[in-house]
């Protein structure tokens, strides 16, 4: 597969394709993991990571459910594909790609950046760049469980992981993750599939219907 085990980096034609999939199937937003809930909503359902709405995890049995569920979320999203695509980010006060942080340069090395982009309505004095890198990562290797307890342990955010075609979109956070579905079908057949993990009344995303359309709020605000 791979580079170091069962991390490859993408050809440079693979980033090309993968773009403009993003762009049909995604959108042609800023692809800021925390956008998706709003730029996607009509396809969006969140899962929380531990009963009750827990968001961190305290014991070794808790961190099992935690993995347990991301796990079983991807595994019904890839569908049987072997590779997932993982995008990892840096971020700098310029448009010069900067180094992702230890944690992920050790994690995941080698990655082919995505894209750089920032928001246009920022000052100059203001402006933070964001760097996405990609990473095609095989569903069984280690790597995919370690990055999603750095994921639970706020080491890392902003972590998205798709396939080829960026037909669907997992979004891990401390606390839950936010997927993407290709249908609005395909996310009520989701949300009916793992409804005990939806999120308690009163939190985003417990029902539906919920429009969250406000992109600059954490993940788990109300």
């Amino acid at each position: 597969m791979s580079d170091s085990g069962g991390v490859r980096r993408p050809t440079p034609s693979e980033v090309t394709a993968f773009d403009a999939a993003w762009t049909r199937n995604v959108g042609s937003e800023l692809p800021y993991a925390y956008w998706l809930r709003a730029t996607c909503h009509e396809r969006w359902v969140r899962l929380h990571s531990l009963p009750e709405s827990k968001q961190y995890p305290d014991t070794e049995a808790e961190y099992d459910v935690v993995l347990t569920r991301y796990l079983a979320e991807l595994d019904d999203l890839r569908a049987g594909a072997d590779d997932l695509w993982v995008v990892t980010s840096s971020y700098s006060s310029t448009a010069r790609p900067v180094r992702r942080s230890a944690d992920l340069v050790g994690l995941l090395p080698r990655p082919r950046l995505w894209r750089t982009f920032t928001e246009d309505d920022e000052g100059e004095e203001y402006r933070i760049w964001t760097h996405h890198y990609l990473s095609i990562v095989r569903r069984d290797a280690d790597e995919v469980r370690r990055l999603l307890r750095f994921v639970a342990d706020e080491v890392v955010s902003g972590v998205m992981i798709t396939d080829a075609d960026a037909t669907w979109v997992h979004h891990p956070y401390d606390g839950g993750a936010d997927l993407i579905l290709p249908t609005t079908g395909e996310r009520d057949r989701t949300a009916a599939l793992f409804s005990d993990w939806l999120p308690a009344p009163g939190f985003p995303g417990a029902s539906l219907g919920d429009a969250v359309l406000d992109c600059d709020g954490a993940n788990r605000g109300a």
